[in-house]
């Protein structure tokens, strides 16, 4: 028998007259949860065939681009000092006047961005017209705004440097008949200041009093800034004294006892009397050190290079009655170098004791 045919069941779709309500889903204990892939946000592509452009950092807050622009030579000046890979600007303070002292600037090859952004106006004004913090709130509120790149700054023009004193020449009438003569090229002016300089060369007795000359060409030596960093000195403190303050070491000086005397006076015949408890201080500590049995200590001891430095002098000027301080510091043992200084009799011209120095070019 041939199988019967394949009837095809029909399901009842109509709803249910009680329906079920949802069953929230069980966790289970151990079930493991799976975290879906953020996709990942990629920074915005900008094409840089844009321009190709120098920038000056100007020392001073722009108001006027144009007299800006004045100011470095005007846009022939800086388009020319682009084009010269070794040429700078010159920043002139007052263009119109020829005694004004300029500012070289010094050019740092760079690879800046010059950006064009266009921000809401009301979000600007909101955050002071702070750019960053604008952009971040475009973000933060999705709002929109614009940026693209508008060119790149290849040079960058810096004036770093100190500007020189300048002299204010508006009240000069010295200077004022130069601009309008000589500096004009006005040949009648410029003839009757020549008449004016031939009647004035005479010189008589100059009075101490400021002169209608013309200002130097530099009056400081140095155009780089330093930072001084001042700062209190460790080794002093102050008191005060009947309500000054006075500066006062907190170490004691060392006083060297060093003396002068005139070329017609007559020589010491021994040492400052100040240095003798010194000197039997010395002695005295050489000595107990040495009864004591610390001989080794006692030849590191200050004192004992101190006394021995002393021998060796007298050596030395026993052979000449003058030495300059440099040939006895190579002469002598490293060891006195330090030591050297309170050993001597004189500073810097080393003479021994009963001797003059017209006795020696007599002889």
């Amino acid at each position: 028998m041939d199988p019967p045919p394949h009837q095809e069941e029909k399901l009842d779709t109509a709803p249910s007259e009680v329906e079920k309500e949802p069953v929230a889903p069980v966790k289970r204990e151990h079930e493991p949860t799976f975290k879906t892939k953020k996709k990942k946000s990629f920074a915005h592509e900008y094409s840089l065939d844009i321009p190709h452009l120098a920038s000056i950092e100007f020392p001073l807050r722009v108001k006027n681009v144009d007299k800006a622009v004045d100011m470095v030579g005007g846009k022939e000046e800086i388009a020319r000092s682009f084009l010269e890979q070794d040429s700078k600007l010159t920043l002139n303070l007052r263009p119109d006047d020829p005694y004004s002292h300029a500012i070289n600037s010094s050019f740092l090859d760079s690879d800046n961005i010059l950006a064009k952004i266009s921000i809401p106006k009301r979000i600007l004004e909101k955050n002071n017209r702070d750019i960053q913090k604008s952009i971040n709130e475009c973000k933060e509120k999705n709002i929109k705004y614009k940026f693209e790149p508008y060119a790149l700054l290849d040079r960058n023009y810096r004036f770093r440097k100190l500007a020189d004193f300048q002299l204010l020449t508006r009240e000069s009438k010295f200077t004022n008949q130069y601009l309008n003569s000589i500096h004009s090229g006005n040949v009648q002016n410029i003839k009757q200041m020549s008449d004016l300089i031939l009647t004035d060369r005479t010189v008589e007795n100059l009075e101490n009093k400021d002169y209608d000359i013309p200002p130097l060409l530099k009056y400081a030596g140095v155009d780089i800034p330093f930072q001084y960093d001042f700062t209190r000195n460790p080794f002093s403190t102050y008191v005060d004294e009947d309500g000054n303050l006075k500066a006062v070491a907190k170490r004691k000086r060392v006083i060297l006892h060093t003396i002068f005397i005139e070329w017609d006076q007559e020589p010491p015949t021994t040492f400052d009397p100040e240095l003798k408890p010194l000197l039997e201080k010395a002695e005295k500590d050489c000595k107990e050190l040495k009864e004591n049995g610390l001989e080794r200590i006692m030849m590191e001891s200050s004192s004992y290079y101190l006394l021995e430095c002393i021998k060796l002098l007298k050596v030395l000027f026993r052979l000449k009655p003058i030495w300059i301080r440099r040939h006895l510091y190579w002469m002598i043992p490293h060891q006195f170098g330090a030591i050297l200084r309170f050993a001597l009799p004189y500073k810097h011209s080393e003479i021994k004791y009963q001797v003059h120095w017209i006795m020696i070019f007599n002889n």
